[in-house]
């Protein structure tokens, strides 16, 4: 096992870093931040030497892998504004981009020949791709994220995948480019995967989904690339999942073979009820309401944790945070009746799978009985929290219609309507409650820690209780 090291560098400094002989060291303004230029022999001697130093004094590391094009504020055609560096406004981005990746590698490899350095193409733009991809050092690694750019279509409505999607089976045409460019480079390649979990729903540890991970673990074999990295920030629970792309690349065959071997491994006697299954959870999860607003503005990693509100709060959704009431949000391009019909059927369908894993469970062997029983509680949990989302986009999407309208007839209708969401999502608070009191793992997310904790659903099932007692002050 090895250390990689995520670098995101040089990050953009606070203006008042640029000052005496460091002014001459700034590049692209970002409001109360500028970036460090590394258009300039300083920047990439800082560059060249901070790694040089990390790597000398820090034996074993397995490598780096870096973001070029981020979120965060970097070099001066990070966010694709390098006009407004007079040194950089010059020079094409491509050129840009990839002298940091080279700087990084150099350094890295001057101290140690044998550690990777992975260049990951996350925020490249497609029309500079192809550039940058030519210019990369022949030493490093190119990462694409797999499911990328995949075209789908959920409810009617038709997209494109952005990451974070097991629903969604790559390789999707994005990195297939990619890869294809960076081969004939010779440059080696690797595919970023989410196999676990993903910000579609992370509030268990892992989803038993096994043939949508088998049958994009195999595609992936069958690909040509040199890697994996099985997950950023979230997902990294051992779990069946994991074991399916280690033999799908160790052993190279077919997804079925592969899903009889883990079945058998864990269920023994119950592996077809626990491949019946694994299909029935799959292919309902393939209509899952992917969107990149959605997965992280939408209610289903809080499920029934998420209170209920009689008024609008007009607070905003935080980012795979506290949902609130925004609907509008949690639902990105999909009306709100089409969103919550496809966290129905995705519910349904885990439902459904739900009988045959319960079959599975009793017959699996005595020395495997904690992970199976934990497995059945984990898509218990899953099903529970999709559910409870369509729900709740049914109840504040009825709320909002029952506000806007003058009608009496109306609001009864509605008040009707609601109040029978809630029996059921009343329902559905009780067992979620019960099952997140007999699993801690179950609300946890690693880099968020807890979405919820049992006393937050409690809170929750209050909320609904006192529902009919609050509304416009008129019930």
């Amino acid at each position: 096992m090895k250390v990689y090291l995520y670098l995101n560098e040089p990050r953009a400094m606070p203006n008042s870093f640029f000052t005496g002989d460091r002014a001459k060291l700034a590049g692209v303004p970002y409001g109360d931040q500028t970036a460090m230029c590394t258009s300039t022999p300083e920047v990439k001697h800082w560059l060249s030497d901070s790694l040089l130093y990390v790597f000398k004094n820090v034996h074993g590391l397995g490598g780096i892998f870096t973001i070029t094009a981020s979120e965060n504020r970097t070099n001066c055609t990070s966010h694709y504004q390098k006009e407004k560096c007079p040194r950089c406004k010059d020079r094409s981005v491509a050129e840009i981009i990839a002298e940091v990746n080279s700087v990084m590698a150099d350094a890295v490899h001057r101290a140690d020949p044998k550690a990777d350095v992975l260049a990951w193409d996350w925020g490249w733009r497609d029309d500079f791709a192809p550039e940058i991809i030519a210019k990369l050092p022949d030493s490093v690694w190119l990462m694409s994220v797999s499911e990328w750019s995949l075209p789908i279509e959920r409810g009617g409505i038709k997209s494109n995948v952005g990451e974070y999607s097991i629903s969604s089976v790559g390789p999707g045409p994005r990195a297939a480019k990619h890869w294809a460019l960076a081969r004939e480079r010779g440059l080696k390649t690797v595919a970023k995967v989410q196999f676990n979990v993903t910000w579609e729903f992370a509030a268990v540890p892992y989803l038993p989904v096994a043939d949508l991970v088998a049958e994009h673990a195999v595609k992936l074999s069958g690909s040509g690339v040199n890697g994996l990295m099985l997950g950023w920030s979230l997902g990294g629970f051992p779990s069946p999942n994991l074991e399916i792309a280690r033999l799908a690349e160790s052993q190279k065959t077919d997804a079925d073979d592969i899903l009889n071997k883990i079945a058998k491994e864990y269920y023994g006697d119950g592996a077809a009820a626990a491949r019946e299954a694994w299909t029935t959870f799959s292919t309902g999860y393939r209509e899952f309401p992917y969107n990149g607003g959605l997965c992280y503005n939408g209610p289903q990693h809080w499920g029934a944790a998420n209170l209920v509100f009689p008024k609008p709060t007009n607070y905003r959704a935080t980012m795979v945070g506290i949902p609130y009431d925004d609907v509008k949000s949690w639902c990105a391009i999909y009306p709100a009746e089409i969103a919550a019909g496809q966290f129905r059927k995705v519910a349904e369908s885990f439902g459904k799978g739900l009988t045959p894993l319960r079959r599975a469970v009793d017959l699996s062997p005595t020395e495997r009985r904690v992970q199976t029983e934990s497995e059945f509680r984990f898509a218990k949990a899953a099903q529970l929290h999709f559910a409870s989302s369509a729900n709740m986009i049914d109840f504040n999407a009825l709320r909002n219609r029952r506000i806007d309208t003058t009608d009496t007839a109306e609001k009864e209708k509605l008040f009707a309507e609601m109040q029978k969401v809630l029996a059921d999502e009343l329902r559905i608070s009780k067992e979620m409650y019960r099952l997140a009191k007999s699993d801690s793992r179950i609300g946890y997310e690693s880099s968020n820690h807890y979405f919820y904790i049992p006393m937050d659903i409690a809170e929750k099932i209050i909320s609904i209780k006192h529902f009919k007692y609050t509304i416009n002050g008129d019930k």
